[in-house]
């Protein structure tokens, strides 16, 4: 995620390391828009005192330059939350009133400050004096657009414009860089990150410690402070920050390493970017997870990590440096210039450094939940039209707005697609535009209507393989252009490529699409084993069938597709085929997992398309391994279990391979299991704390509970069950990770200490199975603390 800003003076990063040579860019008025050049202004100091989270109390001092002919009027902005209690000019108070309203809803927080400068010729400085209150993270809004002031996490950017930031663009959201100096006094035990060079922390007066930061360019400030586990990387003459909590603190070298390759990546790709120092750090996402890039940090929400370094997240913010930093866009089109290009970045970057099938699993998934959301809705709007009020905003941002970029890159090339980044970006001088972005993109692949026409249109492709045959050493068929099921616009393109495979040899045709039903013909000799529609992946929508006619065809399963009353219970599923497999892949159990939840939500997407159908939960399958089985000739999928009385899909996506390497089509299957026994259902026996208990002690670490039946190793609770418990006084405890001890007992770690006198619940309920599939009786857990 990126809201954009301004990054000038920046220091290079080059193959060799982030500092290679100095910036082409120049620092001040030529990276603003609007009224705010010849501000004055060359530099800032400023200080916060942040020990009283939510408050803050700040000091901003502006120095600058005047000429007698300068006006005597100077405009910032500042956060709505904040006051300003006094303006002082070289020793005089003067005044100061609200100025023009904003016409962006980027500083969708801010106000504009207008002071009544006394005239002076030469340098001068002004001292603003504020103060006011943040978020403190309770309301559930939670990324950079907060002034987040959390008792245990400090949290500020550019967006929320936490200092007086001049100058006061109201078109936005371009404000001045400016040489910067910190002093920041944080609450005990806090460590504090602001982009610039560290000169050092001690205590402070009142208790507390006191940062003290110096920028190494003109910067405009983010900050972020916490208590975090603190490492620095030294990487040249530049280095890298990470702050991150105590389960993740052994991550730090790994992420710096991981930074600095995705770094050298991209300068490679599109012209070295960067800056001295780049901040990495972990976030309390409260509930949901937000990453955000701001300049010269990147934070990454702790659900974020799993159980490693979250490289495609680390990836796409780190692709920002570029595409939102440096090449800021504007207007129409703009998240597909910012979000969508950063995403599409994080692509590149993994099929590169961890493998095609890494970056392709990325690429489905992208794929499959923009296409559940529009078909859902029944709307897909042009890219050019995407603004963050768009329903569907993230998946058309992030999912449709990266395919269409990879269609690119996929018709002209990659060496291609990085000439016309890197036009683009040059272009781009004070502003990037969807226009830039076309005009470059007509340069390098001529006209953008025939390679994505989706960037200026709504809707999508829905493309099938029909009927194929061979005769008088031809193969012909043809191609089905079918309607959208959720009737959004039909955007075919200008021509559709069918490929055809050998073992070990791969033969392509390109046919214009310019009518409902297509024919084709080739002289493919011998008859190829394989046909496949759009094998490229240029085609958005649907993804292209294949035709698979080699000795390797599917026979039959076990179950049988359609089967009824399949008993409860772990289960492995056959797909029997005429002739060997291949070996499956590496990730096979992911890419089937992948396959079949997309299968899961899908349906859930059309039943609530169309208002006549009874909605149902998908039942999600949990895939436990692949192996090959009977000769090799049969497919063997363990599943976890499942679920009573619904219909189950297995997916088995496109690309496995026979034994002569040639991919296999899709294949599915889809049973039905029987009814649970209503005599077996699966119980909470115990609790600790007891159910009802009171005086509970506020220093207990876990919360456990245990079960009747060993249980499948699921955890969570539903929000609508949260909520119902709070209405009745009952909050929800701060948990962190949860961890079961044996198949009967679960314990949620506590990441904060309970309130004193406090009632506290947790809804247990059908979120949790025993091993057949069998769904828990629900049970409230509830207790209260002892008093204060």
């Amino acid at each position: 995620m990126f809201a954009p800003t301004r990054l000038a003076g920046v220091v290079l990063v080059g193959a060799a390391g982030l500092l290679a040579g100095s910036s082409a860019h120049c620092a001040g008025s030529a990276f603003i828009r609007g009224p705010t050049a010849g501000s004055g202004v060359t530099r800032l100091e400023l200080e916060l005192d942040l020990r009283r989270p939510p408050e803050l109390r700040g000091t901003a001092t502006l120095h600058g330059t005047s000429a007698a002919s300068e006006p005597d009027e100077l405009e910032f902005l500042l956060n709505r939350a904040l006051r300003v209690d006094r303006v002082v000019q070289d020793g005089a108070e003067v005044k100061w009133h609200s100025g023009p309203r904003l016409r962006s809803t980027y500083h969708s927080e801010a106000r504009v400050v207008s002071v009544q400068r006394v005239p002076a010729v030469g340098e001068w400085s002004l001292r603003v004096e504020y103060s006011g209150n943040g978020a403190n993270g309770t309301e559930g809004e939670d990324w950079m657009g907060i002034l987040l002031l959390a008792p245990d996490e400090l949290r500020m950017s550019v967006q929320t414009v936490f200092y007086p930031q001049v100058g006061a663009d109201p078109d936005g959201p371009g404000v001045a860089p400016l040489p910067s100096s910190v002093r920041v006094m944080a609450p005990e035990g806090f460590e504090v990150y602001v982009p610039g060079k560290s000169l050092g922390s001690g205590p402070a007066e009142g208790g507390g410690t006191t940062w003290s930061f110096e920028s190494e360019h003109p910067t405009v400030l983010s900050l972020f402070a916490a208590k975090r586990v603190r490492r620095e990387t030294q990487l040249g003459d530049a280095r890298v920050v990470t702050l991150l909590r105590d389960e993740h603190a052994h991550l730090a070298e790994a992420i710096s390493r991981e930074a600095r390759q995705i770094l050298e990546s991209y300068a490679q790709s599109w012209g070295p970017i960067g800056g001295r120092t780049l901040g990495v750090c972990e976030i309390d996402g409260r509930g949901q997870s937000y990453n955000w890039a701001s300049q010269g940090i990147i934070t990454i929400d702790r659900h974020a990590f799993g159980n490693g370094v979250p490289v495609t997240k680390l990836a796409h913010e780190i692709a920002h440096l570029w595409w939102g930093q440096e090449v800021v866009a504007s207007g129409r089109g703009e998240r597909f210039l910012t979000e969508s290009l950063a995403e599409y970045a994080s692509w590149r970057y993994l099929a590169k450094e961890h493998g095609a099938a890494t970056a392709q699993r990325e690429i489905d998934e992208a794929r499959d939940s923009w296409l559940n959301a529009v078909h859902e809705r029944g709307a897909d709007p042009a890219l050019a039209d995407v603004v963050f009020a768009t329903p569907d905003y993230t998946s058309l941002a992030y999912a449709k707005g990266p395919l269409v970029l990879l269609a690119i890159e996929r018709r002209i090339g990659a060496e291609s697609m990085d000439a016309l980044l890197r036009d683009h970006r040059t272009a781009a001088g004070d502003g990037a535009t969807l226009d830039g972005f076309l005009t470059a993109l007509r340069k390098h692949a001529g006209d953008p209507a025939l390679v994505a026409p989706w960037i200026e249109r709504a809707g999508h492709a829905h493309v099938a393989l029909g009927s194929v045959r061979d005769e008088d050493q031809k193969t012909r068929g043809s191609v089905r252009v079918e309607s959208c099921p959720a009737r959004c616009p039909e955007l075919v393109p200008a021509t559709l490529e069918i490929g055809a495979r050998w073992r070990g040899r791969s033969e392509t045709i390109t046919i214009p699409a310019t009518t409902a039903n297509l024919e084709f013909e080739a002289g493919w000799n011998p008859p190829p084993p394989v046909i496949e529609l759009d094998p490229r992946g240029l085609v958005l929508g649907e993804r292209g069938t294949a035709l698979y006619r080699g000795l390797a065809r599917f026979v039959s399963s076990e179950p049988l597709d359609g089967a009824q009353a399949v008993a409860l219970g772990a289960l492995t599923v056959r797909l029997r085929f005429a002739a060997a497999l291949g070996p499956p892949p590496e990730d096979a159990a992911a890419r089937i997992q992948t396959a079949c939840t997309n299968a899961a939500l899908a349906a859930s997407s059309a039943s609530a398309a169309d208002k006549t159908a009874r909605r149902k939960d998908p039942q999600m399958i949990t895939v436990k391994s692949v192996r090959l089985g009977e000769e090799d000739r049969a497919l063997c999928i363990a599943i976890e279990g499942t679920t009573p009385a619904h219909e189950h899909v297995l997916v088995v996506p496109a690309g496995f391979l026979d034994a002569d390497g040639l991919p296999l089509p899709e294949q599915r299957v889809t049973f039905t299991t029987g009814a649970a026994d209503p005599d077996s259902l699966p119980c909470i026996v115990s609790s600790e704390p007891a159910n009802g208990a009171r005086d509970v002690p506020v220093g207990i670490k876990n919360i456990r509970v245990v079960f009747s039946k060993p249980m499948r190793k699921s955890v969570g609770f539903k929000t609508w069950r949260i909520a119902e418990l709070e209405k009745k006084g009952r909050a929800f405890p701060a948990l962190a990770e949860a961890v079961w001890e044996d198949d009967r007992t679960l314990s949620w770690k506590l990441s904060k200490p309970l309130e004193a006198g406090r009632g506290y619940g947790l809804p247990y309920d059908e979120r949790y199975y025993d091993l057949e599939g069998n769904e828990l009786v629900g049970f409230e857990l509830t207790f209260t603390t002892a008093g204060p």
